[in-house]
């Protein structure tokens, strides 16, 4: 089983966009990538418009090669509302729009399920279901409340099962992983576990956010219990240019167990471009660069 991190925030975007490459079939989990309209009055920059349009050309390309698409949040950060036509010919499991949501993303949601109805081969949804996939299993927790920020804007946590390989992937907990999901999650002993962290923005200010710290505890016993080898954190916490240090506890707790927590784009194999929580110094660099004070070609444009 291949695991292909086609977009995230440490790649530039809004995402967690993943590919799942097994025998005999091809998952694309969470097809959606977007930019922060604003970080602190700023619009995106040259270079995070440029990131996305290569994150949706390369989201574009692996839908050909998926025969499942699984969406386990209805948000534009996890599925691409404007392009109905990658769904032709897929099976599409997704998170029960009738089910912990605000009435404007159920309204969203059911109006893309009727546009790709009669393009999709099926439409199933997922909630606490297994499904089978050439050599694969797909199985899906119980929707997850994001919190009091978004306490009617769940997702549904999911593992991919092939043989004695397993991969698991969070959705967009932001760090909120009640004793149910971490068992679920814990339980699958995954191969590669993908987290999403707590949502501690400083750039949004006003928005109502559990602590971080009994979180941060929370998934550090989570990461010890999967057993996992590879953690994937990511999407979230990227956004707060504080996330590393924030984050020390679950490095340590990967390393305890021998195992490697890194981003998507270091899983990759890439550098970090965790261009929204520098989006500031970038037009300060920008700037600075055209009064002839700074030397901005090539910066994070890779």
């Amino acid at each position: 089983m291949q695991i292909i991190p086609l977009a995230a925030d440490s790649m530039g975007v809004r995402s967690m966009a993943t590919f799942v490459e097994g025998r005999g079939t091809g998952i694309l989990i969470d097809p959606g990538a977007v930019l922060a309209e604003r970080r602190r009055g700023l619009p995106p920059h040259p270079l995070e418009t440029d990131r996305l349009a290569k994150a949706l050309g390369r989201i574009s390309l692996y839908v050909k090669a998926a025969r499942i698409v699984a969406v386990t949040r209805w948000d534009p950060e996890h599925v691409r509302f404007e392009s109905p036509e990658w769904m032709k010919g897929k099976r599409l499991l997704v998170k029960n729009p009738n089910l912990c949501l605000s009435s404007e993303s159920r309204t969203r949601a059911f109006a893309f399920l009727k546009t790709v109805r009669n393009l999709c081969e099926e439409i199933n949804f997922a909630d606490g279901t297994a499904f089978s996939a050439g050599a694969c299993s797909v199985t899906f927790g119980d929707f997850v409340p994001a919190g009091p920020a978004d306490p009617r804007e769940a997702s549904i946590p999911l593992v991919v099962t092939e043989g004695e390989e397993s991969f698991a992937f969070a959705s967009a907990a932001k760090g909120v992983y009640p004793e149910p999901t971490a068992l679920f999650l814990a339980s699958a002993k995954p191969s590669v576990l993908y987290l999403d962290g707590p949502d501690s923005n400083p750039a949004e200010r006003g928005v109502r956010r559990p602590a971080t710290a009994p979180l941060i505890r929370r998934m550090r016993r989570l990461i010890s219990e999967s057993g996992s080898r590879r953690i994937l954190y990511d999407h979230h916490p990227i956004r707060d240019p504080e996330w590393r240090r924030k984050a020390e506890p679950l490095f340590q707790a990967a390393m305890e167990q021998a195992a490697v927590l890194q981003t998507a784009a270091e899983y990759r194999g890439e550098e970090i471009l965790d261009l929204e929580s520098r989006r500031m110094s970038l037009y300060d660099l920008e700037h600075g660069a055209a009064a002839g004070e700074f030397d901005f070609s090539g910066r994070g444009s890779a």
